[in-house]
């Protein structure tokens, strides 16, 4: 059975064992426009520290969204299961040099086993003093209030972020920190932000029924948002950091 652990020192949630996704069901949530948004703030906050002669490596790319913020003379995507094409950092297949200015991963740090292999292979690819972005969902956001959502459960997501599990991280991986940055509540979230606040004020529903419950939840919130009800002062649910080797 897997269960859902908390490091004490570290403040990192993570699933034991670990069960990570396949290219099956990453290939069928790609076929939903929802599941890759072309358009994000950790994208726009990212391209604001990239230099216009920086080369930048992008891991777990998935459609190559940030192509499109940066110069794309100077961009490399590589993602596990795009095809044609090279693999991601910690897979088998072609890998690119050493000597990159930027190393990004947009939420792809929650999905891998290993975190510090993970980080351990991105610094590899840059150059001295190259800065690292890692953009990961926080987990005490809105995300929280979502019951047994499945794409913040194995084998989707396998770990949980919070501000002090990613300075954590930094530090076993040798980064500079220069800031950890949380995302405003994105137009793109609103629905899914209702949805986890209607589940928060509504009773548990008896097993068997959550599925059920989950789907009026998700209409209702679609509707809300329809309505151009938008939440006020609310914060998304990204982290972003920003570090150097």
């Amino acid at each position: 059975m897997v269960g859902l652990w908390h490091s004490d020192k570290s403040d990192l949630r993570f699933f034991h064992p670990i069960v990570t996704g396949d290219e099956g069901l990453y290939t069928r949530l790609r076929r939903h426009g929802w599941y890759l948004q072309p358009d994000k703030w950790e994208y726009r906050e990212a391209a604001r520290h990239i230099g216009a002669g920086d080369d930048v490596l992008d891991l777990g790319a998935g459609a190559q969204a940030f192509r499109a913020f940066v110069d794309p003379g100077r961009y490399t995507a590589l993602d596990p299961y795009a095809a044609p094409g090279p693999r991601a950092a910690g897979t088998t297949g072609p890998q690119p040099p050493a000597g990159y200015d930027v190393v990004c991963a947009f939420q792809v740090l929650e999905h891998v086993a290993d975190p510090l292999a993970f980080v351990a292979e991105a610094k590899a690819r840059l150059k001295p003093g190259g800065r690292l972005f890692l953009g990961v969902p926080k987990r005490d956001s809105y995300l929280a209030d979502l019951r047994d959502f499945p794409l913040d459960l194995p084998p989707h997501h396998v770990t949980r972020w919070s501000p002090r599990a990613l300075a954590t991280l930094a530090r076993e991986t040798a980064l500079r920190i220069e800031a950890i940055d949380e995302s405003p509540l994105e137009p793109w979230e609103v629905p899914l932000y209702w949805m986890a606040r209607l589940e928060r004020r509504l009773p548990r529903p008896p097993r068997g029924r959550s599925r059920r419950a989950r789907v009026l939840a998700y209409l209702a919130a679609r509707g809300l948002s329809a309505l151009g009800l938008r939440p006020r002062a609310e914060r998304g649910a990204t982290l972003l950091l920003r570090a150097r080797i």
